[in-house]
């Protein structure tokens, strides 16, 4: 039901806010929550950062998800949620929740959107953050998708955890093959635990995606892992930025706002 009603609310943005009144397409019908594929950019915010956005997919040469053009693309969340904060070095707020020794001051030494570390394994992070102290955080965005990714027990399944997952997931505590594949991505994720933090963000009313993370972390995770996953809400990120003192990001947040968080711009202007 809030995924209807959030895709309701983009159709409206789509035509009130972007006055865009065609529909895009998804499987050959056309939704009011999608973008014509010619417009996608106009999922990035037309903030004082659009431009920056829209040169950093280009010139790094990012690929956009074949469903960049849905108003709902966590993808596109991602770029207009963390890229202003990278820009204005000012990630304090998020590194300070991983880590309480990381210093106000502390420098993002490498960022990457739609990050791979290890290319045979192949696990995409929406984003990656590397700080000058060698802290390692690994982000995993979620809007509006179902649930953790999950795969079915194939022969290229098999084939795949015994050749390069099986011997990852000895760092967990009883996680056998049916379990892995019930919990894919989630565990595709955390085995680069031990390398830094995995952050997972998404709206504070995904209970589903809460109740999952926290499933597979108080089953097959040690304490260490445990303190090494954290869970983001966007909501409680946009909060902490609109007490910032940079009216250029606070306005880019209050169009995010009106984007991503509807429910909180209504309570943000009472």
């Amino acid at each position: 039901m809030e995924d209807k009603l959030i895709k309701e609310h983009l159709a409206d943005y789509k035509i009130n806010v972007l006055n865009i009144t065609e529909n895009g397409l998804w499987r050959n019908k056309k939704y009011g929550h999608i973008l014509p594929e010619i417009l996608k950019e106009r999922n990035i915010l037309a903030s004082d950062y659009y431009q920056s956005i829209i040169d950093e997919i280009k010139n790094k040469d990012i690929k956009l998800h074949p469903y960049f053009h849905h108003l709902n693309s966590s993808q596109a969340l991602c770029f207009n949620l963390f890229h202003p904060l990278i820009v204005e070095n000012d990630l304090f707020p998020i590194l300070n929740r991983v880590n309480k020794k990381i210093e106000q001051n502390e420098i993002i030494e490498k960022y990457e959107f739609e990050y791979i570390e290890d290319h045979r394994e192949n696990t995409n992070f929406d984003l990656f953050l590397k700080t000058k102290n060698n802290i390692n955080i690994y982000f995993e965005i979620k809007y509006t998708e179902n649930e953790f990714g999950k795969e079915i027990k194939d022969e290229k399944h098999i084939q795949k955890y015994n050749t390069i997952y099986k011997n990852k997931l000895n760092v967990f505590n009883n996680v056998n093959i049916d379990i892995f594949l019930q919990y894919y991505q989630i565990f595709r994720n955390l085995i680069y635990n031990d390398n830094g933090y995995n952050i997972f963000v998404f709206p504070r009313n995904r209970i589903d995606l809460e109740n999952s993370l926290n499933e597979v972390l108080n089953k097959h995770c040690n304490k260490n892992q445990q303190e090494h996953t954290i869970i983001m809400y966007i909501e409680n990120i946009v909060d902490s930025i609109l007490d910032y003192d940079n009216q250029k990001i606070k306005d880019h947040y209050k169009l995010f706002m009106e984007k991503y968080c509807p429910n909180k711009v209504r309570a943000y202007c009472t």
